[in-house]
């Protein structure tokens, strides 16, 4: 039986097409999205200050991404105290912060992670063996504590290999998304670690990405792995403006999706649910353009087709999960608006055809991209 001809200048042009979709709106626009956050933490910085009688100096924008990152996890978690009436824990929370920025921002080491506006993922250099890069990792273990995974993350020394590879990955993310590659990094940090766990993001450390230096042998892995969590922080600067879940919101007792891979009894709460659904719409784009790019290369073409398989059933699995009314009620206004966004996305690639000539819709409950035709 002869293999369907895939037309796949058509395919592109409706990757191309999606991409400006995802880049563009008020769910896209990363400028615009991290201008936002930043006047808020810088409005949120003053705010607290003048509540718990401290110096602004001390909570105000920093220059280096380690303190950036640290003073608007502070602020976060400073905010929630005091919203919840406990001003004394709230001042002595944010007190502390401002007393360890003082002890550091003077540091020199620090200066040469100081690159605002970068639009690649550079790794950290103060970092193993500095007290603040220790510190962030020894915030995001902590955090791991709490949940399946527990797994234990260590710097790693900086290496000239680490941020050789962080070019090469971003160079594929680049080249396949020309809009969102290069929009969604800009800002972010990268801490190089050593781990079971191949990265991770913490919001209790924002801007700063969390990626295991044993995967930069695959640059296609490296620029999944910083585009996945480098949305992670896009989703969490979009939750300070936007309604993204309802008031009151409390993921612990949230409604939850089944999640049929990855072991058994798995299961999302609503705010998890977004967070994996914005990060395999994104990665369906980025796995198909290098589909697009490698299609009369049947040798390249089977891992990206396999990826784009299992994101994009992923992506559906979220899409209609999301749409539930019980799921629907977790989200707010704007959070309705996003999963319906994001849903346009996903169903307008269903019937992408795949080298064998079968429809992405074909291999809907594929959620783990093996057995692909070719």
């Amino acid at each position: 039986m002869t293999a369907a001809v895939v037309d796949w200048s058509g395919v592109l042009a409706l990757a191309t097409g999606l991409e400006r979709r995802l880049a563009g709106g008020m769910f896209g626009r990363g400028d615009d999205i991290r201008r936002t956050a930043a006047a808020y933490y810088r409005g949120l910085g003053v705010l607290c200050a003048q509540t718990c009688g401290l110096d602004t100096a001390d909570l105000a924008p920093a220059g280096v991404p380690q303190l950036e990152s640290l003073r608007r996890g502070a602020l976060d978690a400073g905010l929630r105290l005091l919203l919840a009436g406990d001003v004394e824990q709230g001042r002595a929370l944010l007190g502390e912060h401002a007393a360890y920025r003082r002890t550091h921002q003077d540091d020199p080491a620090l200066a040469a992670d100081a690159a605002p506006g970068r639009a690649r993922p550079g790794a950290l250099q103060a970092w193993h063996g500095h007290p603040v890069g220790e510190e962030l990792v020894a915030r995001f273990n902590t955090s791991m504590a709490g949940t399946a995974d527990t797994s234990v993350v260590a710097t790693v020394p900086s290496r000239p290999e680490s941020g050789t590879a962080l070019l090469a990955a971003a160079e594929v993310l680049t080249t396949a998304l020309p809009l969102i590659g290069p929009d969604v990094v800009e800002g972010i940090s990268v801490g190089v670690y050593d781990g079971a766990m191949n990265s991770g993001y913490y919001a209790g450390t924002p801007l700063i990405i969390y990626v295991s230096e044993r995967i930069f042998a695959d640059p296609v892995r490296t620029a999944e792995i910083v585009l996945h969590e480098s949305l992670h922080q896009k989703l969490a600067d979009l939750g300070v403006a936007r309604d993204i879940l309802r008031a009151g919101y409390v993921d612990e007792s949230s409604e939850l999706l089944p999640v049929p891979w990855g072991g058994p009894g798995r299961l999302f709460s609503a705010d998890r649910s977004l967070a994996a659904y914005h990060v395999y719409t994104h990665q369906s784009l980025f796995y198909l353009a290098l589909l697009c790019r490698y299609a009369d290369d049947p040798a390249r073409r089977a891992g990206p087709a396999g990826n784009l398989v299992k994101s994009w059933a992923r992506a559906r699995h979220f899409a209609r999960g999301t749409e539930t009314p019980a799921l629907a009620g977790e989200y707010g206004v704007d959070g309705r608006r996003l999963t319906a966004w994001l849903a346009e996305v996903v169903d307008a690639l269903a019937e992408v055809p795949l080298p064998g000539g079968s429809p992405l819709s074909a291999h809907a409950e594929n959620y783990t991209g093996v057995s692909v035709p070719s």
